[in-house]
């Protein structure tokens, strides 16, 4: 019995004695890794933002920018690791460059010390990143689409063209959000590229800059290719038509028609053919009677009263629009109204009869 209980005091002792030499071991073990444990920062981490989904073209915008490189961003990190694990995570950075960083698609507001950590660069090794300078970044990613547009030729400025564009289709990638939206392109032709040429004379311009609507430019679209050759020729651009009957109106204040009588022989009470010339799309609307033509006769008060024998006749025509066969004296004949009086008022117009 008294063998018995010596064996197990001596089998107390030597646990003992193992759990202390063990414990001051990991005393010993734990204060040299806090000496080996360093805090460091890393001012100029190159990293850049990448889609979630890597086969799909996107366009990544990041705190509002957008364009080239603008998906690239310097990030300050300061961390915690031992001598050994961070000498691993520097040489790592050195040979990536420039660190990956999956988002989502959509806008985020993306932690820069979490993407950092789960990152392949830092995930691999015990490194606690402390923080980040910035913290975060807002982020948008936005799916791109390439649509096949067709090109119009317009020209930039008032004169009639046929016109053509090689290619006359391009390819425009765009946020798929606008695609629907774009449904041409146009290749504007400046005045001093055709303001010289010969009518009905084949032309052709190359590098025609390429221009979409007017929120075109907003999106940072991609236009392949950005410039196209207009082939042209400049067709006729004025036209010559006669009237064959104008009415003849008098325009007069109404206080001199109400003194006044005015005569015209009937056979001039309607001009006959007045040949006009203007631009081409202007006298069709003529012809087709869109546009109303008269010409009117304006006596004044010291003509009237003079007791004038002819007037003169003005024809009112649109804008561009000019009267080139020579127009007539007009002969009238004037009576006063008995017991006629002065009348104040707006001018009036009448036909003559």
């Amino acid at each position: 019995m008294i063998q018995v209980c010596n064996m197990k005091k001596k089998l107390l002792d030597n646990l003992t004695t193992i759990f202390a030499v063990t414990a001051i071991t990991l005393l010993v073990w734990l204060w040299a890794e806090s000496r080996n444990i360093v805090q460091d920062k890393l001012p100029d981490v190159r990293v850049r933002f990448v889609s979630s989904q890597a086969d799909e073209p996107l366009r990544i915008t990041v705190d509002g920018k957008s364009g080239e490189k603008a998906d690239e961003q310097t990030v300050s990190v300061t961390y915690r690791a031992s001598r050994g694990e961070e000498s691993q995570l520097l040489d790592a950075i050195s040979k990536m460059g420039t660190i990956m960083l999956p988002v989502h698609e959509g806008d985020t507001v993306v932690s820069l010390k979490t993407l950092l950590s789960e990152s392949e660069v830092f995930k691999p090794y015990v490194v606690n990143i402390v923080s980040t300078d910035p913290a975060s970044a807002e982020v948008t990613v936005l799916p791109l689409v390439t649509k096949i547009v067709p090109v119009k030729v317009k020209a930039n400025g008032p004169i009639k063209l046929e016109a053509t564009a090689e290619p006359s289709e391009v390819a425009v990638t765009l946020p798929g959000m606008y695609a629907s939206q774009l449904t041409e392109m146009t290749a504007y032709l400046q005045q001093e590229v055709y303001g010289d040429a010969e009518e009905n004379v084949p032309q052709s311009e190359r590098g025609v800059p390429l221009s979409g609507p007017y929120w075109f430019h907003e999106v940072d679209p991609i236009v392949n290719p950005s410039t196209v050759q207009v082939n042209f020729t400049v067709t006729k651009q004025t036209e010559k038509y006669t009237l064959p009957t104008v009415p003849i109106y008098v325009s007069a204040a109404p206080s001199l028609l109400q003194r006044y009588e005015i005569n015209l022989p009937e056979d001039q009470q309607v001009l006959k053919n007045v040949e006009l010339e203007g631009p081409a799309d202007v006298i069709g609307m003529i012809k087709r009677g869109e546009k109303r033509i008269v010409a009117e006769i304006r006596p004044t008060a010291a003509e009237l009263e003079g007791g004038i024998k002819y007037v003169a006749l003005h024809i009112n025509t649109p804008d561009q629009v000019k009267v080139i066969s020579p127009l007539p004296q007009i002969p009238v004949t004037v009576v006063v109204r008995e017991g006629s009086g002065a009348v104040q008022g707006l001018g009036s117009s009448m036909q003559l009869r």
